[in-house]
């Protein structure tokens, strides 16, 4: 009797789109507490820089990969910094905010399970934060971060639903990925919800700034829903354009650019390599409103 009325909570959690319900009784990692400690520490109006430096560098290794970050090629800095001060005064506290929470939460969510190939997913995840974070400086100067790390963590509610409840969501996926459309209209259609909109309960849940929180909840929206809000020219609108343009693809996928299954770290039936490449990108001066 426990197994069953178990078995029907779940289903209810399932076809209601109870988030609270759905993650409740999953082995979900806390975001660690450096990363919470910073979101609050820079939500208040006299945030002090040295504190929040103290915090992350405190954290050995969310420190270590923020150095490696900040020190990498692509960033592009004439001169490397020594150590996390040196990174919030290069780079500005609130970049280093964001940076920090991509690592943590990355470090709280599934790695493996069942079919879920985390390395993959991952390596997929950060193309597109890349690609979001080049086109960001082009629509929204001075907000790379926000859409980096919006870009990394735009699936984040997809690891835990295919490890924690792989017998709902893989046929689920598997169904979007067999067939012509999108996966969020196959979630919509079968579940009542998607996994844009679980992730953004989860985030939301984690505390994350609202401008994350939009980014993984909007970001199967298309550019003209974002114009409609003004958030076509912004971080958000950055992490959908690189979503809606370009199938990411770093391990096999049977899908074109403009996959609709909407994760090349699923198993592909077969096995052809698809390689990443740049995406086209959009109008990046405001449309004419003539």
């Amino acid at each position: 009797m426990t197994t069953l009325w178990r078995k029907l909570t779940e289903q209810s959690a399932i076809s209601t789109g109870n988030f609270a319900k759905l993650f409740g009784g999953m082995e979900i990692s806390p975001l660690p507490q450096t990363a919470v400690k910073l979101i609050e520490l820079v939500g208040q109006e006299d945030c002090d820089v040295r504190e929040a430096a103290t915090l992350i560098s405190a954290d050995l290794g969310i420190s270590a990969k923020i150095m490696r970050t900040v020190n990498s090629a692509g960033m592009g800095l004439a001169v490397k910094v020594a150590d996390v001060r040196g990174a919030v005064a290069m780079l500005g506290l609130a970049q280093i905010q964001f940076l920090t929470i991509a690592f943590a939460a990355a470090d709280a969510l599934p790695r493996k399970g069942g079919n879920f190939d985390g390395a993959a997913f991952w390596q997929t995840s950060l193309q597109r934060a890349v690609f979001a974070e080049a086109l960001a400086a082009k629509i929204a100067p001075g907000h790379e971060g926000e859409a980096f790390t919006g870009g990394l963590l735009q699936d984040m509610a997809q690891p835990i639903l295919l490890t924690q409840w792989q017998s709902h969501y893989a046929p689920v996926l598997e169904r979007a990925r067999d067939s012509d459309r999108s996966l969020i209209s196959v979630e919509d259609d079968e579940l009542s919800w998607n996994h844009a909109q679980a992730g953004a309960w989860l985030a939301r849940s984690w505390g994350f700034p609202d401008v994350l929180v939009c980014c993984i909840g909007l970001h199967h929206s298309s550019l003209d829903e974002l114009e409609g809000v003004g958030l076509d020219h912004s971080p958000v609108g950055a992490v959908a354009a690189i979503r809606s343009s370009v199938c990411v693809c770093s391990t096999t996928c049977s899908r074109s650019r403009s996959s609709p299954c909407g994760g090349c770290w699923w198993p592909c039936r077969s096995g052809t390599s698809e390689r990443a490449s740049p995406p086209c990108w959009p109008s990046t001066s405001p449309r004419s409103t003539s």
